[in-house]
């Protein structure tokens, strides 16, 4: 008798081997909170080079996909955008809503897809939500950290419905996952040599098959993408401390004197680069 007791009372316990070396969000890059008045809320369209996820705590907010599709976005829901997916927002019942802008570790890009995906977020997280975005707005220790853990559980139901991936419009849709991570390299070294023949070559793509379906998804041509990722750079290092002399900056981008680079520096921003670091830095 004793000893079926003890056996009945006998805890339980369950392990398993965990593996998480990389993290699924490798960057959090942005956080922004809004309070948007009813009626006309509509912001310009526009695509990015990160994945963004919207969520909505009260309101409702519409989201208008690539001029193709429509959706709306209640209290409790969340959309995914990935990189490289035109979008514009329109709200006719204001909202109360965040925007996580993230870079997704690379090994997760396959199983969220290249196209929108929406999310319904539990009860649990809403209330998650709502109360660090006070701390947010509070300024309160340690809120970046809060924000990697919930934008992480945020994405684990699209994960774990990987096998039911969204698609967006055909041979675009392809193309995207095949740009993402050459667009991440271009960003992380613009000036590593990067020609419009080496990206189609990245993406297994001829020159001119590459170079329509980059105009369709960027709305701009290779060419002129490649200039101004290496005009961004070049400005943030105009403006970086300590200041780094104007010709090692030109060299570094590869230009082969001062002259070519000014030249190239005033067509992107409409001024000498010495005029532009002493509008920003007054130095």
């Amino acid at each position: 008798m004793t000893g079926r007791s003890s056996r009945s009372q006998r805890s339980r316990k369950h392990g398993r081997d965990l593996k998480a070396a990389i993290p699924g969000v490798a960057e959090l890059s942005r956080f922004t909170f809004e309070i948007v008045p009813p009626g006309g809320f509509v912001a310009s369209e526009h695509l990015h080079h990160h994945h963004q996820l919207d969520f909505v705590l009260s309101g409702q907010l519409a989201v208008h996909i690539e001029g193709r599709s429509r959706i709306s976005l209640g209290r409790g829901e969340g959309l995914l955008i990935p990189p490289l997916v035109r979008h514009v927002y329109g709200a006719t019942r204001g909202s109360r809503k965040g925007t996580f802008k993230f870079h997704l570790a690379p090994q997760y890009w396959p199983s969220l897809g290249a196209w929108v995906r929406k999310v319904v977020l539990s009860p649990g997280l809403r209330l998650c939500l709502r109360d660090w975005a006070r701390r947010f707005e509070a300024g309160a220790p340690y809120v970046a950290q809060e924000a990697v853990t919930l934008l992480t559980l945020c994405l684990l139901p699209l994960l774990a419905e990987s096998k039911t991936r969204a698609r967006g419009p055909g041979r675009l849709d392809s193309f995207r996952e095949k740009l993402w991570p050459v667009l991440e390299r271009v960003a992380n070294d613009p000036h590593a040599g990067w020609t419009v023949s080496r990206l189609a070559s990245e993406c297994k793509l001829s020159l001119n098959g590459f170079s329509r379906l980059f105009h369709a998804v960027i709305r701009q041509t290779a060419q002129r993408y490649l200039f101004d990722a290496r005009m961004r750079a070049v400005a943030a290092e105009l403006v970086s401390r300590p200041p780094r002399p104007i010709k090692e900056i030109a060299e570094h981008a590869r230009y082969a004197n001062i002259h070519s680079f000014t030249h190239a520096f005033k067509e992107a921003f409409g001024v000498s680069p010495a005029a532009y670091r002493r509008e920003r830095t007054g130095r």
